[in-house]
């Protein structure tokens, strides 16, 4: 990955998240050379904190970086959302996405029903991108992720989507 052209990093905090977007990674439509996928962190604190020391002056250096922080709102969404707001810089919001499942990576699944494993779901969810369709992002366990899903998807699929640009 060439971090003085537009790249995306993703931590993750678990790796049943990481294997999701792993998935996402794989679709063949998706340009994975130009996002990163990083070992997971051990826990939706360690996200915050790794952000925090690594990733405030990552950004700041390379401008032509993103960073995806996902995580388990394991039931408290807004109190989440709202402590990883306040971490992130103001400059580096544009930047700076963070998403997840309600629960848990597992109550997902179940819930969804597909017999698949977690980089299927992955591969599907960029398919679902890339077609701008919502069957398993407007699930309930996904559903407070639109406007941070949609924002992230404007920002960075010219450089994300192979063929796009560059």
């Amino acid at each position: 990955m060439n971090r003085y052209k537009p790249h995306i990093c993703v931590v993750f905090e678990d790796d049943k998240c990481r294997q999701l977007a792993h998935g996402f990674v794989l679709n063949h439509r998706i340009d994975d050379r130009r996002m990163q996928v990083m070992p997971p962190a051990g826990g939706w604190s360690n996200v915050l904190e790794i952000f925090r020391k690594e990733y405030v002056p990552y950004l700041h250096r390379f401008p032509e970086g993103y960073v995806v922080l996902v995580i388990d709102f394991d039931g408290r969404v807004i109190d989440r959302q709202q402590e990883f707001a306040k971490a992130i810089p103001e400059k580096l919001k544009p930047r700076v996405f963070v998403i997840g499942l309600k629960d848990d990576p597992e109550t997902f699944k179940r819930q969804i029903g597909l017999n698949l494993n977690f980089e299927q779901i992955g591969m599907q969810l960029a398919d679902e991108c890339l077609d701008a369709t919502f069957n398993i992002r407007q699930h309930e366990q996904c559903d407070h992720n639109k406007p941070e899903f949609d924002r992230c998807w404007q920002s960075t699929k010219d450089f994300l989507v192979r063929g796009t640009m560059f």
